[in-house]
C-alpha cells in the first residue's frame, strides 16, 4: 500500500489503484467505488462508500440499515419518490453512453455487469492488462464495491507496466462532498 498524495479518505490504496481529478470527455470523473449496499460476509460486514456517506450524513440511517439486513421484513422502506426514479434512470442511461462511446472507439472493454464471480472476474482482467474494466469489483478491509471503470495507465505495479485508475460516471455539473469520500 502506499499513501494518497491528494490526502483523501482513501488515504491508503493498493500501489496498482491510483486516482486522478479530472473531467475527462467532460462526463467522467473518478471516485472509488460505486454506489452499493453493507454485505454481510461469514461474520463480518463489509461497507460501501455509500454507507460511509449516509453514516457522515445520520448515523441513525446506517444503523436502520444494518438493522434491515439482520432482521429482514420487520421494517418498511418508502418507495423512491418520481423524481429520484428520474434521476436514477437518467444517471444509468448516461453511463451506458460512456461506455459505449468506450466500445465505439474500439477501446479494449471487459464488461463485467452481472459476473458472479465478479472480484475474481477483476483480478483476472487487470492481470490480463485490459484497457477498460467496466463495473469492477473491489474489495479492501471492511470495504467494497463497485466502480463504474478502471483505467489501465502506463506505470510499473506488481501487474506488470500498468496499473489502474478509479473513474465513475456522475451526472453533475460540479463536485459534490460526499465524491471526494467515494475517493
Amino acid at each position: 500500500l502506499r499513501a494518497n498524495p491528494r490526502g483523501s479518505v482513501a488515504s491508503r490504496m493498493p500501489a496498482w489503484l491510483t486516482f486522478r481529478r479530472s473531467a475527462a470527455l467532460n462526463v467522467v470523473m473518478p471516485t472509488c467505488l460505486r454506489e452499493g449496499e453493507m454485505q454481510r460476509r461469514n461474520d463480518a460486514w463489509l461497507y460501501s462508500p455509500s454507507d460511509l456517506i449516509k453514516f457522515l450524513e445520520n448515523e441513525a440511517v446506517t444503523w436502520l440499515d444494518r438493522y434491515d439486513k439482520e432482521r429482514p421484513g420487520q421494517l418498511i422502506s418508502e418507495a423512491d419518490s418520481p423524481e429520484e426514479r428520474l434521476i436514477q434512470t437518467a444517471g444509468e442511461q448516461h453511463e451506458s453512453e460512456v461506455l459505449q462511446q468506450f466500445i465505439s472507439e474500439g477501446r479494449d472493454v471487459a464488461d463485467l455487469r452481472g459476473a458472479p464471480d465478479a472480484l475474481e472476474s477483476t483480478l483476472r482482467a487487470m492481470n490480463g492488462g485490459r484497457e477498460i474494466i467496466y463495473q469492477a469489483r473491489l474489495e479492501h478491509g471492511d470495504f467494497a464495491g463497485y466502480a463504474d471503470f478502471l483505467m489501465r495507465v502506463d506505470g510499473v505495479s506488481e501487474l506488470g507496466s500498468w496499473h489502474y485508475e478509479v473513474w465513475a460516471t456522475k451526472l453533475a455539473r460540479s463536485l459534490k462532498t460526499c465524491f471526494a469520500i467515494q475517493c
